[in-house]
C-alpha cells in the first residue's frame, strides 16, 4: 500500500491489539519487525518472535494523510492505552501526532544515520 493508511498491530498468540500507527508505504513493518522506535513496541514484538509467531496487521486505507491521523486518533480511543490505564496499547500518544509524509534532507538522513550506529 503505498497511499496513507492507519493499522493496528496485533499479537497472534492472543489477538490482543498491541500498537496502533498510521503511515505510507512500508512505515508498517517498523513495528513488526521490531525496529520500533517505541522500546515497550520493540520488546513486545521481540517476545512474540521468541516464542515462534509474527505480529499481525491490519491496514485500513485512508484517502489522504489527514484522514490517516483521524483514524490513528480514532483507533487509539476506541482500543484504549495501556500507560493510561484504559487499554492494551502500547502507545505513547493519542495519535495523529508525527512527521507525515515529510521528506529528510541530505544532512538529516545522515545526521540519523550516524546516531543510530
Amino acid at each position: 500500500m503505498n497511499g496513507p493508511y492507519a493499522y493496528f498491530c496485533f499479537d497472534p498468540r492472543d489477538g490482543e491489539v498491541f500498537y496502533v500507527g498510521k503511515g505510507r508505504g512500508p512505515r508498517v513493518f517498523r513495528h513488526v519487525d521490531g525496529r520500533s522506535q517505541n522500546t515497550r513496541v520493540a520488546r513486545r514484538v521481540a517476545e512474540i518472535r521468541r516464542a515462534g509467531f509474527v505480529p499481525l496487521v491490519e491496514m485500513i486505507p485512508a484517502k489522504d494523510d489527514a484522514e490517516a491521523c483521524a483514524l490513528e486518533r480514532w483507533m487509539v480511543l476506541q482500543v484504549g492505552r495501556r500507560d493510561l490505564g484504559r487499554g492494551p496499547l502500547l502507545n505513547m500518544t493519542d495519535g495523529g501526532d508525527g512527521p507525515n509524509g515529510r521528506v529528510f534532507s541530505d544532512a538529516e538522513k545522515a545526521a540519523i544515520s550516524a546516531r543510530l550506529k
